[in-house]
């Protein structure tokens, strides 16, 4: 499953964690989430599979987690 960055935004702050912290749970740095919430960088397919294995996404929970995040308003910008 690809993720988009409005979905990758979402995860991390479902999630409750900075850039620096999702980023090091998935092997690459803040710096490379912030340009990918941003889309200043597209998503890597190898990130992307890291971001499902380790937080457990698959289609179904995808949509509960925008599902949370659009009800608490998670999906606006929020510094890191």
């Amino acid at each position: 499953m690809q993720l988009s960055a409005e979905q990758v935004a979402a995860i991390r702050r479902v999630f409750a964690l900075s850039q620096r912290g999702f980023g090091e749970s998935v092997g690459v740095s803040d710096a490379y989430i912030c340009y990918v919430e941003n889309g200043k960088k597209p998503l890597s397919s190898r990130v992307s599979a890291k971001v499902s294995e380790v937080y457990g996404i698959d289609a179904e929970r995808m949509i509960e987690i925008m599902t949370i995040a659009k009800t608490f308003n998670l999906t606006k910008d929020v510094t890191g």
